[in-house]
């Protein structure tokens, strides 16, 4: 099993870190999974729960242009919307990157 650290700052310049723990999968079943749950697009509030971090994180994120999607243009929608299968192919590099645990 691999672990995850996700960081974002908020504007108090306070670290949120979450430790995400993830099984090993290939992008495939990360893609399935995401995409049987939240469909093929997938709001802020969907994205912040499959990343298992806060909304406010992403906003925060987003504004300082740390974070790492870019929200889908679609004209007379309002909020941001991000595609399913960025977000597992981010999802993925996460696992990816991590080295492994000692034993």
């Amino acid at each position: 099993m691999r672990r995850a650290k996700v960081i974002f700052l908020a504007a108090s310049q306070r670290v949120y870190m979450r430790s995400l723990t993830f099984p090993e999968r290939k992008m495939s079943d990360i893609d399935a999974n995401l995409m049987a749950r939240f469909g093929s697009v997938m709001s802020t509030e969907e994205v912040a729960e499959a990343l298992k971090i806060t909304v406010p994180a992403i906003r925060m994120a987003r504004s300082r242009k740390q974070f790492p999607l870019k929200p889908l243009d679609v004209k007379g929608r309002k909020g941001q919307i991000y595609s399913t299968l960025d977000v597992a192919r981010l999802l993925a590099s996460w696992i990816s990157n991590q080295p492994e645990e000692p034993m």
